[in-house]
């Protein structure tokens, strides 16, 4: 591992959030514990894509996932639509 690497913070995400605007998408990652305090809970960092980036990203995770699934079975999940976890701006 290179030294960049070494000094890259690392969090675990149970949670996200999406913003949307014309020129870019905020993905905020947050760690949730249930039952818990609030101790550790909250954002933790926010990745801010162009909506050319998300895409990319979108395609290299739908890959890695279809990959996963391959090798250890299907997973199921509830995917929210995008008005439950994007908020959109006003028309400008």
């Amino acid at each position: 591992m290179d030294e960049q690497a070494k000094a890259m913070p690392v969090y675990y995400s149970n949670g996200i959030t999406l913003n949307v605007s014309p020129y870019d998408m905020v993905l905020s990652f947050a760690l949730n514990i249930p039952g818990g305090n609030g101790a550790g809970g909250g954002p933790q960092c926010a990745v801010i894509l162009s909506p050319h980036h998300a895409k990319t990203l979108a395609k290299m995770l739908a890959d890695a996932v279809a990959r996963h699934e391959a090798d250890y079975g299907q997973m199921k999940v509830a995917v929210p639509q995008l008005a439950d976890t994007a908020t959109r701006p006003a028309d400008l």
